[in-house]
């Protein structure tokens, strides 16, 4: 049969077993974060996806580190400037700079593209009406953009408003740049 001071003779273990993680955690907290570049921790910022691929320490990323990043891995062979089997930070840099330049080309295109078939009375500016129509955005904040108040949008008026709302959005998600900051970071 169940003896009724049974229970209350488990009770305390049962609550010592409960509360024994939480002491041990509390006396011995896990250790703080190491800083960027200690083993385990893997830095941020520009250079750390080179870091974190560059397995041997060799300042140089090989075909089978390459693996581990499919897209690098897949652009190896047109990356490696020099035909060495190895990328350095160089290599991937202009890479990179290619990439960019590549994609601000096609930008450019396509954006002269919008433009011609926006102007549709071929006057090589748009007006209110054709904004309105082909570029509805561009509608709604035609004031702001035509900077020359001609009631039309030159191709530079169009592009430096693009860049200044690129900006500011860009600015909107890492904040203003320091009131020090040189004048290259502003």
């Amino acid at each position: 049969m169940n003896n009724p001071s049974r229970p209350a003779r488990w009770l305390p273990i049962a609550a010592l077993s409960l509360l024994l993680p939480a002491a041990v955690l509390a006396a011995n907290p896990p250790p703080p974060p190491a800083p960027p570049g200690e083993a385990g921790v893997q830095p941020q910022g520009p250079g750390s996806h080179f870091a974190s691929l560059d397995k041997d320490g060799d300042k140089r990323i090989s075909r089978a580190e390459a693996a581990g990043a499919p897209r690098m891995a897949e652009h190896f062979d047109a990356m490696d400037a020099d035909k060495d089997g190895f990328l350095t930070r160089e290599e991937m840099k202009a890479a990179h700079e290619q990439r960019r330049e590549g994609r601000r080309e096609e930008m450019r295109q396509h954006a002269e593209q919008r433009f011609t078939a926006a102007d549709t009375n071929h006057d090589d500016q748009i007006d209110p009406a054709e904004a309105k129509v082909a570029m509805p955005k561009a509608a709604e904040n035609f004031t702001q953009l035509d900077t020359d108040k001609n009631g039309k949008l030159s191709r530079d008026e169009l592009r430096d408003g693009i860049r200044e709302q690129m900006r500011q959005r860009h600015e909107g998600h890492r904040g203003p740049p320091p009131p020090d900051a040189p004048p290259s970071a502003k």
